[in-house]
Protein backbone atom coordinates (compact mmCIF):
# COMPACT_ATOMS: atom_id res chain seq x y z
CA UNK A 1 0.00 0.00 0.00
CA UNK A 2 1.41 3.17 -1.19
CA UNK A 3 -0.63 5.75 0.41
CA UNK A 4 0.83 5.92 3.89
CA UNK A 5 3.65 7.37 1.82
CA UNK A 6 1.28 10.51 1.29
CA UNK A 7 0.44 10.74 4.87
CA UNK A 8 0.58 13.79 5.99
CA UNK A 9 1.84 13.55 10.16
CA UNK A 10 4.62 11.45 7.89
CA UNK A 11 6.25 14.73 6.61
CA UNK A 12 9.53 13.40 6.39
CA UNK A 13 10.49 17.98 7.19
CA UNK A 14 7.91 17.60 10.22
CA UNK A 15 9.39 14.52 11.87
CA UNK A 16 11.51 12.40 9.51
CA UNK A 17 9.02 10.07 8.17
CA UNK A 18 8.16 8.40 4.91
CA UNK A 19 6.21 11.34 3.15
CA UNK A 20 8.92 12.75 1.25
CA UNK A 21 7.51 15.37 -0.91
CA UNK A 22 6.03 17.18 2.48
CA UNK A 23 2.19 16.45 0.90
CA UNK A 24 -0.39 17.50 3.91
CA UNK A 25 -4.36 17.38 2.81
CA UNK A 26 -6.67 17.39 5.51
CA UNK A 27 -9.03 15.12 3.73
CA UNK A 28 -6.25 12.94 2.13
CA UNK A 29 -5.04 12.72 5.98
CA UNK A 30 -8.87 11.72 7.30
CA UNK A 31 -9.35 9.70 5.01
CA UNK A 32 -6.39 7.56 5.35
CA UNK A 33 -7.32 7.53 9.03
CA UNK A 34 -10.57 5.96 8.14
CA UNK A 35 -9.07 3.48 5.60
CA UNK A 36 -6.47 2.57 8.06
CA UNK A 37 -8.61 0.77 10.32
CA UNK A 38 -10.87 -0.66 7.92
CA UNK A 39 -11.20 -5.12 6.57
CA UNK A 40 -10.86 -5.36 3.09
CA UNK A 41 -14.21 -5.05 1.25
CA UNK A 42 -16.10 -2.52 -0.71
CA UNK A 43 -15.94 -0.07 1.87
CA UNK A 44 -12.38 0.44 2.15
CA UNK A 45 -11.82 0.10 -1.82
CA UNK A 46 -13.97 3.18 -1.93
CA UNK A 47 -12.18 5.13 0.70
CA UNK A 48 -9.06 4.22 -1.07
CA UNK A 49 -10.62 5.27 -4.59
CA UNK A 50 -11.31 8.30 -3.16
CA UNK A 51 -7.76 9.01 -1.72
CA UNK A 52 -6.66 8.13 -5.28
CA UNK A 53 -8.30 10.85 -6.79
CA UNK A 54 -7.49 13.29 -4.15
CA UNK A 55 -3.71 12.56 -5.15
CA UNK A 56 -4.15 12.44 -8.67
CA UNK A 57 -5.82 15.94 -8.41
CA UNK A 58 -3.28 17.78 -6.20
CA UNK A 59 -0.42 15.42 -7.94
CA UNK A 60 2.35 15.57 -5.25
CA UNK A 61 4.21 13.02 -7.92
CA UNK A 62 4.26 13.02 -11.30
CA UNK A 63 1.97 9.99 -12.33
CA UNK A 64 3.02 8.06 -15.80
CA UNK A 65 6.88 9.17 -15.71
CA UNK A 66 9.03 6.04 -16.16
CA UNK A 67 12.27 6.66 -17.25
CA UNK A 68 14.13 4.73 -19.55
CA UNK A 69 17.04 2.91 -19.10
CA UNK A 70 19.19 0.75 -21.01
CA UNK A 71 21.21 -2.15 -20.61
CA UNK A 72 23.51 -4.64 -22.59
CA UNK A 73 23.96 -7.87 -21.00
CA UNK A 74 25.76 -11.22 -22.78
CA UNK A 75 23.77 -13.98 -23.57
CA UNK A 76 24.91 -16.04 -20.77
CA UNK A 77 23.14 -13.25 -18.52
CA UNK A 78 19.68 -13.54 -17.92
CA UNK A 79 17.08 -12.12 -15.00
CA UNK A 80 18.91 -8.76 -16.36
CA UNK A 81 16.51 -5.80 -16.44
CA UNK A 82 17.98 -2.30 -16.12
CA UNK A 83 16.20 -0.19 -14.11
CA UNK A 84 15.92 3.25 -12.24
CA UNK A 85 14.92 1.89 -8.78
CA UNK A 86 16.58 -1.10 -7.73
CA UNK A 87 20.43 -0.22 -7.20
CA UNK A 88 21.54 -3.61 -6.20
CA UNK A 89 20.45 -6.50 -8.81
CA UNK A 90 23.80 -8.19 -9.50
CA UNK A 91 22.32 -10.60 -6.79
CA UNK A 92 19.14 -11.26 -8.73
CA UNK A 93 21.39 -12.10 -12.10
CA UNK A 94 21.66 -15.76 -12.91
CA UNK A 95 25.10 -16.66 -15.05
CA UNK A 96 25.23 -19.50 -16.96
CA UNK A 97 29.23 -20.65 -16.29
CA UNK A 98 29.29 -23.34 -18.68
CA UNK A 99 28.06 -21.28 -21.94
CA UNK A 100 30.32 -18.14 -20.59
CA UNK A 101 33.52 -20.48 -20.11
CA UNK A 102 32.70 -21.27 -23.84
CA UNK A 103 32.08 -18.34 -25.18
CA UNK A 104 35.22 -17.05 -23.58
CA UNK A 105 37.55 -19.52 -25.12
CA UNK A 106 35.71 -19.27 -28.07
CA UNK A 107 36.01 -15.47 -28.28
CA UNK A 108 39.48 -15.40 -26.81
CA UNK A 109 42.15 -17.25 -29.35
CA UNK A 110 45.63 -16.28 -29.00
CA UNK A 111 46.99 -13.97 -31.88
CA UNK A 112 50.56 -15.04 -32.46
CA UNK A 113 51.53 -12.78 -35.47
CA UNK A 114 52.50 -9.95 -33.30
CA UNK A 115 54.60 -12.09 -31.38
CA UNK A 116 56.28 -13.55 -34.79
CA UNK A 117 56.75 -10.03 -35.86
CA UNK A 118 58.37 -8.69 -32.88
CA UNK A 119 60.28 -11.87 -32.99
CA UNK A 120 61.08 -11.14 -36.50
CA UNK A 121 62.36 -7.36 -35.87
CA UNK A 122 64.41 -8.05 -33.20
CA UNK A 123 66.42 -11.19 -35.02
CA UNK A 124 67.01 -8.21 -37.53
CA UNK A 125 67.86 -5.71 -34.92
CA UNK A 126 70.73 -8.41 -33.90
CA UNK A 127 71.53 -9.43 -36.75
CA UNK A 128 72.29 -5.72 -38.65
CA UNK A 129 74.68 -4.89 -34.81
CA UNK A 130 76.24 -7.90 -34.93
CA UNK A 131 77.09 -7.10 -38.73
CA UNK A 132 78.06 -4.10 -37.97
CA UNK A 133 80.13 -5.10 -34.63
CA UNK A 134 81.99 -7.75 -37.01
CA UNK A 135 82.77 -5.28 -39.82
CA UNK A 136 84.04 -2.55 -37.38
CA UNK A 137 86.65 -5.45 -36.11
CA UNK A 138 87.82 -6.38 -39.31
CA UNK A 139 88.81 -2.49 -40.04
CA UNK A 140 92.31 -1.37 -40.21
CA UNK A 141 93.42 1.10 -37.66
CA UNK A 142 95.06 4.23 -39.51
CA UNK A 143 98.58 4.29 -38.92
CA UNK A 144 100.13 8.03 -38.24
CA UNK A 145 103.75 8.44 -39.40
Amino acid sequence: NFLFLLYGPHARAHGGGENATNYQSPEYDALFEQMRYLDDGPEKDAVIAKMVAIVQEDAPWMFGYVPNSGGVYQQWVANAKPTQMVRNTLQYLRIDAPLRAQKQAEWNQPIWWPLWLLGAVLFIIVGIAWHLVRQREKQIAKQEH
